[in-house]
């Protein structure tokens, strides 16, 4: 089990903030013996068991306090580690590539949680639970700020998304592409063929025309005209106006909800199409489901680039876990 997706677990542990949640009321455990004990190497920095439970008491205490049982707790512990050794990495490289974070920014962060914390009684609650002290805490906002920095510089900024891919997320996608009016119909084609010239298709399509107006179920319909010969039926939708072929277009969006088209013909043969439903979809609604499609295929990226480049810093580092599965290191 890795700690939310390996990368996505360190940004969403560490960088996202999940020191503060180890602020939020839940206390380190005591016992130097214990807490020193080492859990890890990671190059020429140690893991300890204080580490891991602090970093496992806030996860719990994101999850509600509900305790997991002794195989989930377990999975969990190693979760643990393995994240804490990811974020070890990030912080190495963050400095090894000459980063820096000044200390009015870790004191614009420092405020922040300040500000959250509500009064400085509570603030001074959640330090003394925690067992940090201010400074402590000021080395670990520090860490936080110089991971973001190098995720910033070696992920964020080398995403992008094109217009082509986002064009084909928009094909794939079941919302709407298009501002307009949009609408599912139900469409059935009688085909012309050696057996059946344009006339007795256009004769059994106005004889199919007939059971829609009589209010036949379309899916009834499509199955039962499944098993004619030369007959096509089918559900289609959500379409707007040029996705179909014009004749079929100009006499569909003609159409109100329920209304059953009377044969059309085309090359193909004679159609008969029936409103199923009708939506107007505004700009705003594309708008949202293109921003929605574009974090989506950067959230994809990022996770992928993320964890490529968490392969990569381990394979060129020293890791040993003592405690827990072993760890394949580079070097």
């Amino acid at each position: 089990m890795r700690l939310l997706s390996g990368g996505a677990g360190f940004l969403r542990g560490c960088i996202a903030g999940l020191v503060l949640g180890g602020l939020m009321g839940v206390p380190r455990p005591a016992g130097a013996e214990t807490t020193d004990r080492i859990i890890a190497f990671v190059n020429d920095e140690i893991i300890t068991e204080g580490d891991v439970k602090a970093q496992m008491s806030a996860l719990l205490e994101q999850a509600d306090h509900q305790v997991p049982d002794r195989t989930k707790a377990q999975e969990l512990r190693q979760a643990v580690i393995q994240h804490l050794i990811e974020e070890r990495l990030i912080v190495q490289e963050a400095r090894r590539m000459g980063l820096a974070v000044s200390s009015e920014e870790v004191q614009d962060r420092l405020r922040a949680i300040q500000q959250r914390s509500g009064t400085p009684e509570v603030y001074a609650k959640m330090l003394r639970e925690a067992n940090l002290t201010e400074e402590q805490l000021k080395k670990k906002l520090r860490e936080q700020l110089l991971a973001q920095k190098a995720v910033t510089q070696e992920i964020r900024a080398k995403i992008s998304i094109s217009p082509l891919e986002l064009s084909r997320a928009r094909t794939a996608s079941p919302q709407p592409a298009e501002a307009g009016e949009e609408l599912r119909a139900y469409h059935v084609l009688v085909r012309v063929s050696d057996n059946r010239t344009p006339e007795e298709a256009q004769a059994l399509a106005a004889h199919l025309q007939e059971q829609l107006l009589n209010g036949a179920d379309v899916n009834t319909q499509a199955s039962r005209d499944a098993k004619t010969p030369g007959v096509e039926g089918s559900v289609i939708g959500w379409v707007h106006r040029g996705q179909l072929l014009p004749e079929i277009d100009q006499v569909l969006f003609g159409l109100k909800e329920g209304g059953v088209s009377p044969p059309i013909q085309t090359h193909l043969g004679s159609h008969v199409v029936k409103v199923i439903e009708r939506r107007r979809i505004s700009a705003a609604d594309v708008a949202a489901v293109d921003e929605r499609l574009q974090q989506q295929l950067y959230q994809a990226k990022f996770l992928k680039a993320m964890e490529e480049w968490l392969q990569s810093l381990r394979r060129h580092a020293y890791i040993r876990v003592v405690d827990g599965a072993p760890e394949a290191s580079g070097g």
